[in-house]
């Protein structure tokens, strides 16, 4: 049999029709995933059945890092910004829009399966299992963190505070508010933190026309960022839920 020369055989390849695609919406795509991991899951656990199973960790936040893989590690969002940011948001908010997603009045397939099967009850623990940051007093240098909420908060953070000790910031005080934008959550009873910040000098520019980014010192800038971060961090890896 005559073989055909490289040009034909090329040309031959070029005219052959492609297969057909199949266009697959985002959401649909992450379902078959998430059925596809579960029936994974399945299978493996089928195929390891006479081995002890290890204790499941039964507490909130065990129960919440099914929402981290969209949501971010601390509820911020993702960093593609598809996925809506839940930290600090009211847990009335959010127990009535997990139970709009678990009944069905509030439409993404992926959310309605993931909750169909889930009481009120747990709904509630998965709304109050977020906390709130203010940070609104310039960025002069941070001495602490300001606390709204139950007392037991400060026992919760006294590791935090020693971290932040080596910057000068090592301050835990309890407060009746630790900022406007974020009090409203506090009287729904979400703990509420800010920086204590050096704000001395803070209202010699706030709102007026020398409140410009030249007065800003990026030392004292960074260490205002790096409080927020030391505060979230130990927040999203607290072993308990924080006190109400």
């Amino acid at each position: 049999m005559s073989r055909a020369s490289p040009r034909v055989w090329l040309e031959s390849a070029a005219t052959r029709p492609s297969p057909p695609r199949f266009a697959l919406s985002r959401k649909r795509a992450e379902l078959q995933v998430a059925r596809a991991t579960a029936f994974g899951l399945a299978v493996a656990c089928a195929l390891i059945g006479r081995a002890e199973a290890a204790p499941f960790e039964d507490t909130t936040r065990q129960r919440v890092l099914a929402c981290t893989g969209c949501h971010g590690r601390e509820g911020r969002a993702a960093a593609d910004g598809y996925y809506p940011r839940i930290a600090g948001k009211p847990a009335g908010y959010l127990f009535n829009q997990l139970r709009n997603f678990r009944d069905g009045s509030r439409h993404y397939e992926l959310m309605n399966e993931l909750l169909a099967l889930i009481d009120d009850d747990f709904l509630h623990e998965i709304a109050n299992h977020f906390a709130a940051i203010e940070t609104d007093l310039g960025t002069d240098h941070p001495l602490g963190i300001n606390l709204v909420g139950q007392p037991a908060l400060k026992s919760f953070l006294a590791p935090v505070a020693k971290v932040l000790e080596n910057s000068g910031a090592g301050l835990l005080a309890v407060k009746e508010e630790a900022g406007s934008d974020i009090d409203p959550l506090a009287k729904l009873g979400v703990p509420n933190f800010s920086p204590i910040q050096d704000s001395r000098f803070y209202f010699n520019y706030h709102h007026t026309a020398a409140d410009t980014l030249d007065k800003i010192v990026p030392r004292e800038l960074a260490e205002t960022a790096a409080i927020n971060a030391v505060l979230a961090y130990a927040l999203a890896n607290l072993e308990q839920p924080l006190p109400r």
